[in-house]
């Protein structure tokens, strides 16, 4: 599973050119940052870390984030050298100011080599009280990438921290998997399904929490015409009336998919929908957890939000966030609390390049109020 991992990361340096950025104030952010200070539980724990160099600052970035239970957590992925958290909420003293992150659930979730622990986060997905966690199990990405554990999905209770479900996906993948994204489907009666994107397989793997019970489902080959090298395989689940159905596409692909989760969920693979040739390269940042879907193109930090029942054109897009500091975003995700959308916007390419100095710049933001949640 180590050939070719550094293509997880095309989704988010996907960016034909980046000229040098003059960061200004953005009115509607409601965090930024810069790298990663941690809230430390005492200082003998600071010092033993930074004793070991398991800490710079600079090489923690946030690539996903969650609200859950009045709490914003976010995904650090191990990108580069061994950093003490990859899965942590915001613990800020003021509104935007003063921001660290503390781990979440706890510290013994951090722990590199142990198998029971999270490794290396790079997706999560909230629903109601819960957040669900995928973990590639590799570490050092851009740097020498490490296969330290099985992939795994782990499911914590919001509020708690408590850890109530591990499943490990060792059985679901080969050599050749780049796992990357994740999305949940739970139906009434708390029954809920697990989807994760695998380009490195052309698949999607489905999986049955309730049932215990997973499979892979084929692509065909007309997902990825086009492409020279299957690199990022986006998926979303989408809310219609009529059903639910999960969005793909591969960033270098011409068309965009869909196929109505009921046929996942029987772990059937074919009555795929060719919604049509994409007018751009979209970048998928997000859903408003209904019908409406956030992209940027590739190059661009604008933001875009298409309601799926409508055509698939550009006559369709609307413009919905110009970034202020000329970050670019990375997710876009609900908080149903005070039901409004937020996005996470961060200078990714500095960070790959080892541009960022002290540390790369963060934000996060609310985005148009006049989108809000389902």
């Amino acid at each position: 599973m180590q050939n070719n991992v550094l293509l997880q990361l095309v989704g988010l340096v996907a960016i034909a050119f980046h000229a040098a950025i003059a960061y200004t104030n953005n009115s509607n952010a409601i965090y930024t940052w810069e790298g990663g200070r941690i809230e430390w539980p005492c200082a003998t724990t600071k010092r033993l870390i930074k004793a070991a160099a398991k800490y710079t600052p600079r090489d923690l970035i946030a690539t996903r984030c969650q609200r859950v239970e009045g709490k914003t957590v976010c995904a650090f992925p191990r990108y580069k050298n061994i950093i003490p958290i990859t899965l942590s909420q915001i613990y800020a003293t003021k509104k935007g100011c003063d921001v660290k992150f503390e781990p979440f659930p706890c510290w013994t979730e951090q722990e590199e080599g142990n198998c029971d622990a999270l490794q290396s986060v790079i997706d999560i997905f909230s629903v109601g009280e819960f957040v669900w966690v995928l973990d590639s199990g590799i570490i050092q990405t851009l740097r020498t990438p490490v296969q330290r554990c099985s992939p795994k999905i782990v499911v914590y209770e919001g509020k708690t921290g408590r850890k109530l479900k591990l499943i490990n996906l060792d059985r679901f993948v080969t050599e050749k998997s780049r796992l990357q994204y994740l999305q949940v489907e739970c139906l009434s009666g708390g029954h809920c399904y697990v989807y994760i994107s695998d380009p490195g397989n052309n698949v999607i793997i489905v999986y049955d929490v309730s049932g215990g019970r997973g499979y892979r489902i084929v692509l065909p080959r007309a997902v990825y015409h086009g492409c020279r090298l299957r690199d990022v395989l986006y998926i979303f689940l989408i809310h219609q009336k009529e059903s639910t159905k999960l969005f793909f596409s591969y960033l270098c692909g011409q068309r965009l998919f869909a196929i109505r989760t009921e046929h996942l969920r029987r772990g059937h693979g074919g009555n795929i929908i060719d919604v049509g040739e994409k007018p751009n390269i979209p970048i998928f940042v997000g859903t408003d957890a209904g019908s409406g879907v956030f992209f940027r193109e590739e190059g661009d930090s604008d933001v875009y939000y298409w309601d799926t029942n409508q055509c698939f054109k550009k006559s369709n897009f609307k413009l919905v966030h110009k970034s202020s500091s000329g970050l670019y975003a990375t997710h876009v995700f609900p908080d149903f609390r005070v039901n409004r959308l937020l996005v996470l916007e961060n200078d990714f390419p500095s960070y790959v390049k080892d541009y960022a100095g002290c540390g790369t710049l963060h934000q996060i933001s609310i985005l148009d109020g006049s989108y809000t949640c389902d």
